[in-house]
């Protein structure tokens, strides 16, 4: 995938979504999904908010998955396990109603055998729906960075 993440190669979306653990040649395409998808979700936000130079530091100390097709990184998903607590999980848009999300977020609850939690920001319809439809649930809201966010949790057994 180009390191600006606008586009695919040509093919790619026929091929079966594979999970495996970040490494380090995967950074810069992770970074550029790190910029370019917060900026397309939420495109009021100041962008520096998701500048790409923020992703090593924004997920630091966190285990991060990659989705792979075709030999290209289409999405990522980031937890911290001491809590455990998934603080990210971006997927390429043209990945997105493909199984890419689900499959990360499968891989990575498999993994885990205590409850997970996440913060999803209440102006995120589509992404709320999905956690929903993964069988989350919405134990608390709050405010954080003039942002209202919705708390989701999962527990075990992580099964769908």
């Amino acid at each position: 995938m180009p390191s600006d993440n606008r586009t695919l190669k040509q093919g790619a979306e026929n091929c079966p979504i594979s999970v495996r653990p970040f490494c380090a040649r995967d950074q810069v395409v992770c970074a550029g999904l790190f910029e370019s998808v917060q900026r397309e979700v939420f495109p009021n936000d100041n962008p520096g908010k998701f500048a790409r130079d923020r992703f090593h530091n924004d997920t630091r100390g966190e285990e991060i998955w990659v989705a792979e097709a075709g030999g290209q990184v289409v999405g990522f998903i980031t937890l911290w396990r001491p809590d455990p607590f998934i603080h990210y999980l971006l997927v390429h848009p043209d990945w997105r109603r493909r199984g890419a999300g689900s499959v990360l977020l499968n891989r990575l609850l498999a993994s885990v055998d205590r409850s997970v939690d996440l913060k999803c920001r209440a102006d995120n319809t589509l992404a709320r729906q999905f956690y929903l439809r993964h069988l989350w649930h919405e134990v608390d809201s709050g405010h954080q960075d003039g942002v209202t966010y919705i708390r989701m949790r999962k527990a075990p057994p992580h099964r769908r």
